[in-house]
């Protein structure tokens, strides 16, 4: 049983937070009283948290500047949609030959939809399944684990989010969600792209390290 203490702790310990624990408590708390979080009963009947709550959980602290800002942050970054004209697939694919994370999701998928498939497929130890098997049958060799990458990048003041994943070297995928001052917004991955006209641009970024812990709990 994955209760809202478990998810907690481990998110606590994926952005290495573990003391700002209160912090993440109050998260919850704004989160649970909203309805986007499960809440917590007693006996047979208690919540188990899921990917759609951890994805919740994740963007309420990553990306709350304040922590009276959590509902706020989850609407204004969880709904936010996927741009189909961002997806970007660089390495050789074919598509259907072998499956992608977040490509066979429905092209305006949301940052939750998007984050609760991640979520699962980590936990499965299937993220890079596919992609490791058609790769070695294409170079003859597996990839090293090291070679594989996730990143959940918010962007301030734009609501926009970005996911990009892939293997070094081999295969890059990325999904903008919302807009951003870009001209090609398939190559949001390099900043050097984003026309901020001098605001002041933050980018609070999770790795898969991170995302992988909080998986592992919930998946």
């Amino acid at each position: 049983m994955v209760t809202p203490g478990k998810l907690r702790q481990s998110l606590a310990e994926a952005l290495a937070l573990q003391d700002h624990l209160e912090r993440i408590d109050v998260h919850l708390r704004n989160l649970r009283e909203a309805g986007l979080i499960a809440k917590a009963k007693r006996g047979r009947g208690a919540a188990e948290m899921g990917p759609t709550d951890a994805a919740h959980l994740l963007l309420a602290v990553a990306g709350s500047e304040l922590v009276k800002d959590s509902v706020r942050t989850v609407e204004q970054y969880g709904e936010l949609r996927a741009d189909p004209a961002s997806v970007s697939v660089r390495g050789n694919y074919e598509r259907g030959r072998y499956r992608l994370a977040l490509l066979d999701l429905p092209p305006k998928h949301t940052v939750v939809e998007a984050l609760s498939q991640i979520f699962s497929l980590l936990a499965s130890n299937v993220f890079f399944a596919d992609v490791r098997y058609e790769l070695e049958r294409r170079y003859g060799s597996r990839p090293s684990e090291q070679a594989e990458y996730i990143f959940l990048r918010l962007f301030r003041p734009y609501q926009a989010a970005s996911i990009h994943y892939g293997v070094r070297r081999r295969l890059d995928v990325q999904v903008v969600y919302g807009s951003l001052p870009i001209r090609d917004p398939r190559v949001a991955w390099d900043l050097r792209n984003l026309e901020t006209a001098g605001q002041l641009l933050t980018v609070r970024v999770v790795d898969q390290a991170a995302l992988s812990k909080i998986a592992h709990v919930v998946g």
